[in-house]
């Protein structure tokens, strides 16, 4: 599943999480897990993504997938949760958010869908015809996810699209086997599993560098804000971190993490 954070600014990030509780607190702390949010996630493993108040209608909300269907909501606090807020949907992985939609990949339909921010407005088919998807990012312009192409090809990307559906790159960044993916207001990043790197590229998909951060283990998901860049090394129950720039880089930074596939940040907290 993923995990997106929706920041006041244009970039929102997309990770993966495998287990319900989830570790939260302050940038810089050691963190604990926190079993702060549970509705909804009893018989499938979670994917939540949180809405800042500027771009919710009202307070700030969590969303989250369902493997098993449907995408639930709750207050930021995880109260007033509900678990069918919007249905329909068919083995829901990657979630995120922009000012205006939820967006989703149907991993049972093959395809990304879309809903306004209070769950009217459903597309389940929004972006069809898509291969196995598995990460998803938002920013002013594009979505991005990363996935496997099938055909007489046969490769792993991270493809492009306009906000509308149009102009569907699926070959817009080839890498060996990207999962996780964010995006802020210069560079795209993904965490590829099997090179164990953190790689980076120009938002125009230009100046590739497929180990722009070597050395993680099994890394999963992959965040990013204002100051650093986070990651997931499931392979060590541990939580990665660097600067902007690649330097710094921190393969424990939070340790005690169980089995972890993503993460996210906002303005205060990392997830």
């Amino acid at each position: 599943m993923e995990i997106a954070v929706a920041q006041p600014s244009p970039s929102a990030s997309a990770v993966t999480f495998s287990h319900a509780a989830q570790l939260r607190g302050r940038r810089g702390r050691r963190l604990a897990v926190d079993r702060w949010v549970r509705a909804g996630v009893v018989l499938a493993v979670v994917g939540m993504f949180l809405a800042s108040a500027a771009s919710a209608p009202a307070a700030p909300h969590i969303y989250w997938t369902n493997f098993r269907g449907g995408i639930g909501e709750a207050n930021l606090d995880g109260s007033a949760a509900h678990p069918a807020f919007i249905t329909g949907t068919d083995g829901p992985a990657g979630i995120v958010v922009d000012g205006q939609h939820i967006y989703w990949e149907n991993f049972g339909f093959g395809a990304i869908a879309r809903a306004k921010l209070d769950g009217s407005g459903v597309q389940q088919l929004f972006l069809p015809g898509l291969d196995a998807l598995w990460g998803i990012a938002v920013d002013r312009q594009h979505l991005y996810w990363t996935g496997r192409v099938f055909g007489p090809l046969n490769f792993n990307a991270v493809a492009q699209a306009n906000l509308d559906g149009s102009a569907v790159m699926p070959s817009f960044i080839r890498a060996v086997n990207p999962y996780g993916v964010a995006v802020d207001g210069q560079h795209i990043y993904w965490a590829d599993r099997t090179t164990g790197a953190i790689g980076r590229a120009d938002l125009d998909g230009s100046g590739v560098d497929p180990s722009f951060i070597t050395g993680a283990k099994n890394p999963q998901g992959v965040a990013v804000n204002g100051q650093h860049i986070y990651w997931s090394n499931s392979g060590i129950g541990a939580i990665g971190e660097a600067n902007l720039d690649g330097s710094g880089v921190q393969q424990r930074f939070i340790t005690g993490a169980k089995n972890p596939f993503g993460m996210a940040v906002d303005a205060e907290h990392i997830y």
